[in-house]
């Protein structure tokens, strides 16, 4: 009798859970990469999916998504009901939604297509599309999630807290008939620090309804907040699964990597380097960006700080040439004309922001994407030397530890943290005189954000002058010799030695000429 008990109790526990599932397994060829994964999701709980790049996590997307089918011997319940795991349709017909982090929007659509792209339009007796009450629609749901915007501008033409808005109102346009569960795949990944709290917002007001909610991000302030458990994933498999007010972040570091973080060599402040300068920025002027001067030396590691808005975002590209500038950029003495192609053969490279947009390939391999911007030098005679691209390739997956280490595979099945290390690995291998990077370890994991840091301060070592545009105060701390704060375009503050710490920084960014707080 008890035993039987025990078994209905928990068949009702997994009729209720907004989705259930066991067994998910994983392997591409040899390779296992989600090992038995188990998981029993309350409606309307929010729960955290913590591990680092390549811990499985992207697959496991990938399998409720559709776009991977398990392993055999997989199970999944929707509400009690089975499905069928590996099939996009069966997953929006059970009620999973998606808001990956390229936002798949159409840019030169309005929020109210972009909105209908997978729901019909509202139509007239007539047949035809009802635009007043489709812009209705629109408005009405974003409200309910807490944006207000003018719906009618073009997604491209919005600021990224308000693309984020729309895609996901588009995940949850169907929220009070089918919408069972949220999957929130680095959300925030894009968004500037001001406006995350507003995306919490509109994550407890789906988590309201009733909406189990999964969210993925690196972020452990993030998790910690908005995160009622967190599960955490290694090497794909389950570590455990805590209550988030368990846990510490040291100890959910430690789950997440198996082993304590040291942090203690990287906040050791360097003196700074005395080989001159490499760059050297003359009344830099693009946008945003309002006649800032600066140099860097070589073996230096400046950063730059500011607010969304502020300028900060577009340095990187202004330096490179990649967005229309004025002034004067000069590398090892030489003036280097706004061209990217001209910033190559200068002795510059960049590692952008949005690495699948601006930074990769996407129909290349891993081997060709991490060559490419130095194909002559690969070249036997009048054709490309394959083998020595390919060798050179494995020694510098193999330096940065890109997993898995395979030159031929496709860079889009690589995790964000591993795609990142082939764009940096890129650069490195070539030593440029400048290297510009810009968000270098946006989401990516903490253990992947070590090994980053240390192939950037070794090719300071190495004499590269590097210049690190970041939104994290922690990261800037950790990484940079000086650090300049731009503000409304302009260049604010400086701040080096004893005198670079998070308080200081966060100081500098956040107050303005008057000492008010931006808003």
């Amino acid at each position: 009798m008890a035993a039987a008990a025990a078994d209905n109790g928990a068949g009702r526990a997994e009729a209720e859970a907004a989705l259930s599932l066991a067994a998910v397994s994983k392997h591409f060829g040899p390779q296992l990469v989600l090992d038995d994964f188990a998981l029993s999701l309350p409606p309307g709980e929010v729960r955290g999916l913590v591990g680092h790049n390549g811990s499985g996590k992207s697959t496991l997307v990938k399998i409720l998504a559709g776009f991977h089918k398990p392993d055999p011997g997989a199970g999944a319940k929707v509400g009690g009901s089975p499905l069928a795991l590996g099939d996009s349709q069966a997953a929006r017909d059970a009620g999973l939604r998606f808001v990956h982090q390229d936002l798949g929007l159409v840019g030169n659509l309005d929020a109210v297509d972009n909105l209908h792209l997978d729901v019909p339009y509202p139509r007239r007796r007539s047949g035809r599309i009802a635009w007043r009450a489709a812009r209705r629609q629109t408005v009405e749901l974003l409200a309910s999630l807490g944006y207000e915007f003018d719906v009618r501008r073009p997604i491209e033409e919005l600021a990224p807290a308000d693309r984020t808005g729309v895609a996901l109102a588009r995940a949850l346009s169907d929220w009070e008939r089918e919408a069972r569960v949220l999957v929130l795949d680095e959300p925030t990944a894009a968004l500037p620090v001001e406006a995350v709290a507003r995306l919490f917002d509109a994550i407890r007001a789906v988590s309201g309804r009733g909406i189990a909610v999964i969210y993925i991000s690196h972020h452990l302030d993030e998790l910690f907040e908005i995160c009622d458990e967190l599960t955490v994933l290694r090497e794909g498999r389950t570590v455990a699964s805590v209550a988030s007010d368990s846990l510490d972040h040291e100890g959910l570091v430690e789950l997440m990597l198996g082993k304590q973080l040291q942090l203690g060599e990287q906040r050791q402040r360097r003196s700074a380097p005395g080989g001159g300068a490499a760059l050297v920025v003359r009344d830099l002027a693009s946008e945003r960006i309002d006649g800032i001067s600066f140099a860097v030396g070589r073996g230096e590691v400046l950063g730059v700080a500011g607010l969304a808005g502020s300028g900060r975002e577009d340095l990187a590209a202004a330096l490179y040439g990649s967005v229309a500038r004025s002034g004067s950029v000069s590398v090892e003495g030489r003036e280097v004309p706004p061209r990217p192609d001209a910033s190559v053969r200068a002795g510059m490279g960049l590692v952008p922001a949005h690495r699948l947009r601006n930074g990769l390939i996407g129909t290349m391999s891993v081997r060709e994407n991490l060559t490419v911007a130095s194909i002559p030098a690969e070249l036997g005679g009048a054709r490309l030397n394959h083998r020595r691209e390919r060798e050179v390739a494995r020694d510098w997956l193999r330096r940065l530890e890109v997993q898995p280490p395979q030159p031929d595979r496709p860079v889009t099945s690589l995790s964000g943290g591993n795609q990142q290390r082939v764009v940096l690995a890129r650069w490195l291998r070539l030593r440029p005189a400048v290297l510009l990077l810009d968000e270098p370890t946006q989401g990516v994991d903490v253990g992947a954000i070590q090994l980053i840091y240390s192939a950037i301060r070794g090719g300071a070592a190495e004499g590269m002058a590097v210049v690190v545009c970041s939104s994290s105060a922690d990261e800037l701390v950790a990484l940079c010799d000086r650090v300049l704060v731009i503000r409304r375009g302009r260049l604010e503050q400086q701040l080096e030695g004893a005198g670079l710490d998070r308080d200081a920084l966060d100081a500098m960014t956040l107050i303005d000429t008057e000492g008010l707080k931006c808003a």
